[in-house]
């Protein structure tokens, strides 16, 4: 088969090296509701460390490409067939060629194999990590738990910026993993194995954080926020998550507004919200382990581990028929009356 070179030829082959490169949409921009979610743009030194090698590799594998482009441009150039040309000559071998290009692959991957390893134990736990969170990934949601502060959170966990934070990493199910692009690299989180993972943030900032394992149905909507915040508003939000739960009505609250939450805390007393949640302080509400802790369930960004903005609307329509929102989780459709949910949305919105 012979192939004429053209310019259109050239064009092509340039296009096929450069294009899947364009399309992997690498980016370090802080454009969505999320924060930033990108491996090249660290925030502590596990991620620094993890974003150096992913530069090397990518430096390496730029220049092999290159150098591949310019060998198959060249030689199509150089050995296109000519008018009134001869069959080429059939060359069975070339030892120095088969020994470079054994060779060659064999010293790169050398290479890499050093830095990887150089890069997994420079990122090793440093000994002192005071700081301890049990990380437990559930259908399709995450709980975080505070060891030894009595802090229960759902899909958001709050971090004080400098300082190492340790996890233990559990899953009452089936295999998740445990990933924040700017903090940290991902994690297996194994049924029945207790896995561990720490990283740091050296600069404020909130970042999603995701399960990166397939785990069924719902696996793209497994996600959570991290808000790395000074130490100062760290521990104001600890005392305030330490409180049982407190409805703070808000000021502007009007007359309806008012009855509805009042209707609300003694609405949810009669719900079946009480066997699968728990709200600190509140009568009932201390065994459910089913879904999230809700004690301060108004305070938090997202709802259904970062399917639905926190708002009054999205509330009510999870309420209506979470099956719908999110097909597949532990909640049921409960079949609640329109006055119930209200109620239900103007208490919840105000545990704070």
């Amino acid at each position: 088969m012979h192939i004429r070179i053209t310019k259109r030829v050239i064009v092509f082959l340039i296009a096929a090296l450069v294009i899947p490169l364009a399309l992997t949409a690498c980016g370090v921009t802080n454009n969505g509701p999320w924060g930033s979610n990108s491996i090249l743009d660290p925030y502590g030194p596990v991620a620094q460390t993890t974003s150096n090698l992913w530069w090397i590799i990518f430096a390496i594998a730029t220049v092999i490409e290159a150098l591949v482009l310019v060998l198959v441009v060249s030689a199509l150039v150089r050995f296109k067939r000519r008018a009134n040309d001869a069959d080429p000559i059939q060359i069975t071998g070339n030892t120095r060629l088969e020994i470079t290009w054994t060779v060659a692959p064999a010293a790169i991957l050398a290479v890499l194999l050093v830095l990887t390893l150089n890069t997994m134990i420079t990122t090793s736990e440093p000994a002192g990590t005071t700081m301890k969170v049990t990380a437990a990934g559930h259908l399709w949601w995450w709980e975080f738990d505070y060891q030894g502060i009595g802090v229960v959170t759902g899909n958001e966990l709050h971090i004080p910026v400098g300082e190492n934070v340790h996890f233990d990493l559990q899953s009452d199910n089936v295999l998740h993993a445990f990933w924040v692009p700017n903090l940290s690299g991902k994690r297996q989180v194994i049924p029945g194995h207790n896995n561990t993972l720490w990283f740091r943030a050296d600069r404020p900032g909130t970042f999603r954080g995701e399960c990166s394992e397939f785990c069924g149905a719902e696996h793209a909507n497994m996600n959570f926020i991290v808000i790395a915040e000074p130490r100062a508003q760290f521990d104001t939000w600890v005392k305030g998550q330490q409180q049982n739960a407190t409805s703070m009505m808000p000021q502007d609250a009007n007359a309806n507004q008012q009855m509805l939450i009042q209707q609300g805390s003694q609405t949810i007393l009669k719900q079946a919200c009480i066997g699968c949640h728990i709200i600190n302080g509140l009568p009932g509400y201390n065994v459910g382990k089913v879904g999230p802790n809700l004690t301060h369930v108004g305070s938090r960004k997202y709802l259904a581990a970062g399917t639905l903005p926190n708002t009054p609307e999205n509330l009510a329509r999870w309420l209506r028929n979470p099956q719908e929102v999110k097909p597949g989780n532990k909640m049921p459709n409960l079949n609640l009356s329109e006055d119930t949910i209200n109620q239900l949305v103007a208490y919840l919105e105000t545990l704070k």
